[in-house]
């Protein structure tokens, strides 16, 4: 009798050892390992995060945990730059990664920084070591731990931070954010204007303006800028739904047919050419110096590019980089269209 229990017991400690190996193997392999993390912060205070993990590849998806909770223009890609569907429950992000041996999750975090009397500070708990870009002419006045390293690009401090949570405060020597976001105000003030003279009712927008503008007296200029930027959406949304069925167009429906092939014919051609932007800047000599650099890295890019991926390119804010894109949108000379939950600008090929 005392031998069957001793079996009996020996069964049960194998048995559960087994069901444990079980379990900590399925949780390992929901979970990714990471390799390195940077982050390159802009005087907006938009801090772009590229995360890179290593995963095993036999396995169907894998989760990790982002970092803040307001994400903007989010990319996942293996290492073959293949993109890679996946689920948010902030903060985790469960990504479809079968076959895949790397990971690299990129996004603009909006919360990740803070400012306070003119003082910026930047926090982040960390699994690992990583870099932190910071603007031009930034002066850093408080870290939670000493930096392992220091160097610089082009007047851009790059410090290399251990683990852990970590806090970094600084300020920006050239301190435009009051002037971005007045600019931004003046642009969409402007703009609300001309689609409120289509007789479009646009009260609703201007309501939001108004809040933007008592943020901006109150000295919240980013709160201002975000204002102003919702009020755009929703005046966009009411001139689209006012046009969305012109009635002026019912008589020649008949017709519609031949103008839409002959559009479609019109816009092969358009497209199938190559885009000349000397042609461009001919067109347009009014055109500023940084805006002309824009069109002709377009152009080399042959004529299209992800929007925050043009704003590392030129390490432009945010909001300074909307309001060039705009600008050359209004001309005519680019558009702007949502691909994968991200702003995608396209140089407008010219009729040859």
């Amino acid at each position: 009798m005392k031998l069957i229990c001793r079996k009996m017991a020996f069964l049960t400690l194998v048995l559960l050892f087994f069901l444990s190996s079980i379990k900590y193997q399925g949780v390992s392999q929901e979970t990714a390992t990471p390799t390195t993390l940077s982050m390159i912060i802009y005087s907006d205070g938009v801090t772009h995060v590229t995360y890179v993990l290593d995963v095993d590849p036999s396995i169907p998806g894998v989760k990790a945990a982002l970092f803040g909770m307001q994400y903007e223009n989010l990319i996942v890609i293996d290492e073959n730059s293949t993109f890679l569907d996946y689920s948010l429950e902030e903060p985790i992000i469960h990504i479809d990664s079968l076959g895949a041996r790397s990971i690299r999750i990129e996004w603009d975090a909006l919360d990740l920084t803070n400012k306070t009397s003119g003082i910026w500070t930047l926090a982040i708990d960390s699994p690992i070591t990583f870099t932190a870009i910071f603007p031009k002419n930034t002066t850093t006045i408080d870290l939670s731990v000493t930096p392992l390293e220091i160097t610089f690009d082009d007047q851009r401090p790059i410090l290399t931070m251990p683990c852990g949570l970590q806090t970094m405060s600084y300020i920006v020597g050239m301190i435009t954010l009051r002037e971005d976001a007045r600019e931004t105000l003046d642009a969409v003030v402007r703009i609300i204007a001309t689609i409120k003279a289509k007789g479009i009712d646009v009260a609703e927008a201007e309501t939001i303006l108004q809040e933007a503008e008592a943020a901006f007296a109150g000295g919240n200029y980013t709160g201002a800028e975000k204002l102003a930027y919702e009020a755009l959406d929703l005046a966009y949304v009411l001139e689209a739904k006012a046009e969305s069925f012109p009635t002026h167009l019912l008589l020649p429906l008949m017709g519609l047919p031949l103008i839409l092939i002959a559009s479609i014919l019109l816009r092969r051609r358009w497209r199938d050419g190559p885009i000349d932007v000397e042609e461009i800047l001919r067109e347009y000599p009014w055109l500023r110096d940084d805006q002309k650099e824009v069109l002709c890295f377009l152009a080399k890019r042959k004529g299209g590019i992800f929007e925050a991926e043009l704003r590392r390119a030129f390490d432009l804010p945010k909001s300074s980089m909307w309001r060039l894109i705009k600008k050359l949108e209004e001309e005519d000379i680019l558009t702007v269209k949502q691909l994968r939950g991200q702003n995608y600008i396209e140089l407008k090929k010219r009729k040859r």
